[in-house]
């Protein structure tokens, strides 16, 4: 927010100068570009397998491109500022219910049991997680947009910092929640070896699964749209950082 909201590769410039910068700006368009590309194939793989059918992948491809390159091009106020309340309300009910699930099932949960020799405590171990929560050079790129966005800098930590904690805690919810349902990592590399759809590289059919084991086949797909929101709300303003930085650029 000092910088009033520069880009990545701009605030690069101050520090260490043009040489730095223009490499920075190919390191982040083209990382950028390929995070775009690759949150098309995941949720658009997620909409196929819970409407109509796997072989329609690449129509729902298409449609969410179609969709990131509007959200890129309009005023982000439009359409990412209206969307996202929506998204993140559902991504939360997702979460939420998830968790009910899973505790529902029953199951013991060795992990919460103290099992070191020892007996030395599992704390804080359990919460060390590096993720894309906790560790990313892609929300950075991301800043520059949200901090355009706050009317001051008080809400910076609310926003982002918040949100960082907000998305820790729906990884470890979802790796939880998995590993709880196949019994472990060695149930979980089975599904993902043997399970119809995961072996042809689709693992959108062991999250369809799950939740609609654990939610019935209304609240799971509820859910799903939840886990469509992530990929797609990353690939919308990958595509936007870029057009930024490009913007910035010229």
């Amino acid at each position: 927010m000092s910088g009033q909201g520069a880009s990545l590769p701009v605030l690069i410039n101050t520090e260490f100068g043009g040489s730095a910068k223009r490499v920075a700006n190919f390191l982040c368009l083209t990382l950028l570009v390929m995070v775009g590309v690759v949150f098309v194939k995941g949720p658009a793989g997620l909409l196929a397998e819970m409407t109509l059918g796997i072989e329609w992948t690449n129509l729902w491809g298409a449609a969410i491109f179609a969709y990131y390159v509007v959200a890129t091009l309009v005023p982000v106020d439009k359409i990412i500022g209206r969307l996202y309340p929506v998204f993140g309300a559902v991504l939360i009910l997702m979460t939420t219910g998830l968790l009910v699930g899973t505790v529902n099932l029953g199951h013991r949960f060795p992990a919460l049991q103290a099992s070191h020799p020892d007996g030395n405590s599992f704390f804080p171990t359990i919460f060390v997680v590096v993720s894309c929560s906790a560790v990313s050079g892609f929300h950075s790129t991301q800043t520059p947009m949200m901090a355009r966005c706050l009317q001051k800098r008080g809400s910076a930590m609310k926003v982002f910092y918040g949100a960082m904690i907000v998305e820790g805690g729906i990884g470890l919810v979802w790796a939880w929640a998995t590993l709880v349902f196949y019994g472990g990592q060695e149930g979980l590399l089975k599904a993902l070896a043997f399970e119809e759809g995961c072996a042809n590289g689709n693992p959108a059919v062991l999250v369809t699964t799950i939740l609609t084991t654990l939610l019935g086949n209304v609240g799971g797909a509820f859910a799903m749209m939840g886990v469509v929101v992530l990929p797609v709300t990353s690939g919308d303003t990958a595509f936007r950082a870029a057009r930024l930085i490009i913007a910035e650029a010229l």
